[in-house]
């Protein structure tokens, strides 16, 4: 940490967090307001408007591929977050317009059609934001740096989500206009002001960032290529006495030595992320499972009567205050045990997560006895936050440092991915109601992701880091514009 405090971030940095604070707002304060707009606006009934809400969230994280594609191949980082920012601006709009209800517009398909291409441009924005910070450090040399700049960035990720959480409903139920009981116009046009602002930050940092200009062609579709390639020749060589160091070498004399290795680095992150959707099924149920567990408690503390949709915010606050307690004092003393590596805090986090479901199937039996405080779930929420500072940091900061220049975006985008395949997780065994009482259920959830840590941890052993010393950040990769 001390030798942290003597460097300085690079001067992009600073915009980037900034334009990242706004534009989290907006993501957030757009989302908290969404299900019962559907709902009490739009006139969905509860399923389809909770339908809604998580066919745009799904689709969110499979904009982020497009987006990331978009950035990496073709319009690169900074005109991919200008341009979609534009667009999340444009539908905004529209959506705030829409939400007057003026007798020459419908209100549902207008309303839909801004909510959709406000979901495209929040897509496709999610993951660049990520690798367009970490192109502003000089690796090696500032690869600590780096780690400490991804804690920063999921800082005011979260700063600003908690931020819209909590300011934009406000406006909406408490300011009146048009003649309601409410206020969407200036509700979805607070979030709308926000991507605006965000915009204007990367307008002002342009010359102040390193920009990477996008690989020359599709590399995605390059490295599709090249894997189906290697497969039917490896396939074919398994009759001949053919061999080689590794299967996707057969690829090198038609695709070259570069596409090769970059193929295998792809894949061998791509490895560290398959148990990660079963840590984000834990993670999503903070706002499913562990709300309907406060539902069955008593909210009232005093001064106060805790509601339990407002539980959801808990996570992301903890998040705020233990992201400085981490980076100043926890981190450090647990590069004293040895545990400094992107993987090792992933396997910290994932260890976190299974023990907040043992702490909630314990809460749930409590219910179970009798009439308690909302303040027991306090120590769940806590320990998966602190889960989510080891894992998601260390996520990001493994993406960036061991993927191929001109797969960044890409490689982030599947990190996003991965959380929509908890959600699919969730989905699955909610539905097949495999359990009679939710005790069992949370004792499973804690169960499979210890088991998957277990296999994480075996995978995490056998991977090889990137030799960091191979600057990639050169100057014929990079620009000022």
């Amino acid at each position: 940490m001390g030798e942290l405090k003597k460097q300085k971030f690079p001067t992009g940095t600073y915009f980037i967090l900034w334009n990242l604070f706004f534009d989290r707002f907006s993501a957030g304060g757009f989302m908290v307001i969404l299900a019962i707009y559907l709902n009490q606006k739009l006139n969905f009934d509860p399923s389809t408007a909770t339908a809604l809400y998580s066919v745009n969230e799904f689709c969110l994280y499979f904009f982020s591929i497009v987006g990331a594609i978009i950035a990496d191949c073709y319009w690169g980082i900074y005109k991919t977050l200008t341009g979609m920012s534009i667009l999340i601006a444009f539908s905004g709009t529209v959506v705030s317009i829409a939400s007057m209800d003026l007798p020459f517009f419908n209100i549902r398909v207008m309303s839909l059609i801004g909510l959709i291409f406000t979901m495209i441009g929040a897509g496709c924005v999610k993951t660049s934001q990520n690798v367009f910070g970490g192109n502003q450090f000089k690796l090696p040399e500032q690869s600590a740096l780096l780690d400490y700049y991804f804690s920063m960035h999921y800082f005011a990720t979260k700063f600003g989500q908690v931020a819209g959480m909590i300011f934009v409903p406000i406006l909406r139920e408490d300011v009146k206009c048009f003649g309601q009981n409410d206020c969407y116009p200036v509700a979805f046009g607070a979030p709308t002001m926000a991507i605006s602002v965000a915009f204007m930050i990367l307008l002002l940092g342009k010359k102040k960032f390193i920009h990477v200009p996008p690989a020359d062609g599709n590399a995605v579709i390059n490295v599709f290529k090249c894997i189906m390639y290697a497969m039917k020749k490896k396939l074919l060589a398994i009759s001949s006495s053919i061999t080689r160091d590794h299967w996707l070498d057969f690829s090198e004399k038609k695709f070259g030595p570069e596409l090769v290795k970059d193929t295998k680095n792809l894949l061998n992150v791509l490895t560290m992320f398959a148990p990660l959707p079963v840590y984000w099924a834990l993670l999503s149920q903070q706002a499913s499972r562990w709300v309907f567990q406060a539902t069955k408690m008593n909210g009232d503390i005093g001064w106060y009567t805790i509601k339990p949709d407002q539980m959801i915010v808990l996570g992301p606050l903890f998040t705020i205050i233990l992201i400085p307690m981490f980076n100043k004092f926890i981190f450090p003393i647990l590069a004293k045990f040895g545990i400094r590596s992107s993987l090792q805090k992933m396997g910290c986090g994932m260890v976190c997560a299974s023990f907040s479901f043992v702490i909630s199937a314990y809460v749930e039996f409590k219910i179970s006895q009798g009439s308690i405080s909302i303040l027991w779930l306090f120590p769940q929420y806590l320990m998966v936050a602190i889960s989510e500072v080891l894992l998601w940091v260390a996520n990001v900061a493994f993406a960036y440092t061991q993927s191929p220049l001109n797969m960044k975006s890409v490689i982030t985008s599947f990190a996003y991915m991965s959380a929509a395949g908890g959600s699919v997780i969730v989905f699955t065994i909610s539905g097949l109601r495999l359990f009679d009482s939710l005790v069992n259920e949370f004792l499973f959830y804690a169960f499979l992701m210890f088991i998957v840590t277990i296999f994480f941890v075996f995978l995490a052993k056998r991977y090889k880091y990137r030799d960091l010393n191979i600057i990639e950040l050169d100057e014929e990769n990079t620009q000022k514009i």
